[in-house]
């Protein structure tokens, strides 16, 4: 009978590790700076969907791993079906994310960061600030309104230390002005 106990509960831990899908929809970071998408393609397989780029992970064991050879030392881990940890294979450092609702996010929500990279690409001149400026709004797309903010200021100073004309932010349609001035 002891056995019997004993083998069930073992059953009852492997089917919780690896039965265990996470909720579908918008997640986001515990310190509430980065969120994406997560959809469930089938058992063993996710999609996370960030701003700029859509990866799929691949069950490995109790965790996700991705499914590109390039990055396959970042794994997922399925807490509970409202919570995932993100993490790199032999690394020490984990960041919890939240599941915060059925929204969603695609690669194509991102236009400001395309006309920036697309400027940067065009002005001799004025590269390094139009590719600070794409960066900030790829940031914008991707996190927080929190997040976001502390993000530009700091890249908004890294911005004045480069460009003749500090006056004038050279995105404002990505960078608020608030900022600009604050920073």
């Amino acid at each position: 009978m002891k056995t019997i106990i004993i083998l069930l509960l073992s059953v009852s831990c492997l089917w919780h590790t690896f039965a265990q899908q996470p909720n579908e929809g918008l997640y986001q970071s515990s310190d509430g700076v980065n969120q994406f998408s997560l959809k469930n393609l089938d058992e063993s397989s996710i999609e996370i969907t960030e701003s700029n780029l859509t990866s799929v992970y691949v069950k490995n064991g109790s965790s996700y791993q991705h499914s590109n050879e390039r990055y396959a030392n970042y794994m997922i881990r399925v807490n509970s079906s409202t919570e995932i940890i993100a993490f790199k294979k032999n690394g020490s450092y984990e960041t919890k994310y939240n599941w915060v609702g059925n929204m969603t996010l695609s690669e194509e929500d991102c236009p400001l960061a395309e006309k920036y990279q697309d400027l940067a690409e065009k002005a001799d001149p004025e590269v390094q600030a139009y590719s600070l400026c794409a960066a900030v709004a790829l940031m914008k797309c991707s996190y927080t309104p929190q997040g976001f903010a502390a993000y530009a200021a700091t890249v908004v100073q890294t911005m004045k230390l480069i460009m003749v004309d500090v006056k004038n932010c050279p995105c404002t349609d990505v960078i608020p002005q608030s900022i600009w001035d604050a920073n």
